[in-house]
């Protein structure tokens, strides 16, 4: 037997991302670089989105356009 042994993950790669990224610690964790404490309650849902997906602030997609009902029968069945 090897006498290296580490309790639970220690030196173990988990995993490897371009979003998210935990210090060699553990006591914080980053989105693209940015530290989570930063975002928390200072920037919308929608702008941490577009952090994640885009790798900028702005929410990706425009809003949708209004689509008009073509029937107003009022039955919630239709």
């Amino acid at each position: 037997m090897s006498d290296d042994f580490k309790p639970g993950l220690e030196g173990v790669i988990a995993f490897e991302s371009e979003i998210a990224e935990p210090d060699k610690e553990g006591s914080a964790l980053r989105y693209r670089g940015v530290d989570i404490e930063d975002l928390v309650g200072r920037v919308s849902f929608g702008n941490v989105w577009g952090l994640l997906v885009d790798d900028e602030f702005n929410p990706g997609l425009p809003n949708a356009e209004k689509f008009p009902l073509p029937v107003h029968s009022g039955d919630v069945r239709v």
